[in-house]
């Protein structure tokens, strides 16, 4: 044989299934109790590991391991976690042993947040791709604050393109009527919030209030800052007052809310304005 041909130098070969037979072989393991070196302590509870696995999968744990490492008398290893789900940390375990996790809109926040504290990024990269696709306007608002709490970017994106474009869907959502007044502020001052129709958004807050008129009434003209009043159609707002109560006392408590139709030559650009919603210019006397 040449001693130029590939065999004499050698090759590298690769085993598609090598890292597959790997893992079957410690979920196995896992199962059946051997080679468990330390114990997961949540709540009282204790749940057998392999700390080179969890090392291996956690820099978190890896942390800890180096820290404070097991001790050589023979005693079992206890690595204490606090504020984890018992259920939560044994599906995450799982996770690192198989690859797999079941994922609901019942567990993603404790998952999330499991996965955040364990600094397991695939994981945590999976749950957003997960959000993602639950986004919907009954839950969007809260997906977007979950989000921003995380540092989850493109969620939080995502989370909030959907509330401006479907914010006529969102203000009719137990999410939005449950809103502080700050938050509700927050959300009626987005940038591109698109309502076609500035009454769209008086509308809502009308609802908001309603929701709970007792605490809420004394916050009118505060929640009402947020509504380009310019905007509103007169004749809507007079027909509004003859059926809501609530209206009539928003009208009389907010002075400048237009009740004649503008001026010949003043509302050349409402049907923009309704669209293109500019803040901090059409709400000064109440600010």
């Amino acid at each position: 044989m040449s001693s130029g041909s590939p065999a004499a130098s050698g090759s590298v070969v690769s085993d598609p299934q090598h890292s597959a037979r790997l893992l079957r072989a410690l979920r196995s393991f896992r199962r059946e109790g051997l080679f468990c070196d330390a114990h997961l302590v949540l709540d009282g509870e204790e749940i057998p590991v392999q700390t080179n696995i969890l090392a291996a999968a956690s820099p978190y744990i890896r942390t800890k391991l180096n820290y404070n490492p097991p001790k050589d008398d023979g005693s079992t290893y206890k690595i204490e976690l606090k504020g984890i789900p018992v259920d939560t940390m044994k599906e995450i375990v799982d996770y690192i042993f198989s690859g797999q996790i079941r994922l609901s809109e019942d567990t993603i926040q404790d998952v999330l947040q499991t996965a955040d504290l364990l600094l397991l990024t695939d994981l945590k990269a999976l749950c957003c791709e997960f959000l993602e696709g639950c986004i919907a306007a009954e839950n969007c608002i809260g997906i977007r604050d979950f989000a921003l709490l995380y540092r989850l970017h493109h969620v939080h994106y995502l989370a909030s393109e959907y509330l401006e474009t479907h914010f006529r869907d969102v203000s009719n959502t137990e999410e939005f009527l449950e809103l502080s007044l700050q938050k509700l502020k927050e959300v009626l001052s987005l940038e591109k919030l698109n309502v076609g129709n500035e009454r769209h958004v008086f509308d809502a807050v009308v609802r908001w209030i309603s929701h709970d008129p007792d605490l809420r009434k004394v916050h009118m003209k505060d929640a009402m800052s947020a509504v380009w009043v310019s905007g509103l159609d007169s004749a809507y707002l007079r027909e509004q007052m003859m059926r809501e109560p609530l209206v009539r006392e928003i009208v009389r408590e907010c002075s400048n809310i237009p009740l004649t139709p503008p001026q010949q030559g003043g509302g050349g650009n409402a049907g923009f304005f309704q669209t293109q919603r500019i803040f901090g210019v059409y709400c000064d006397g109440w600010r």
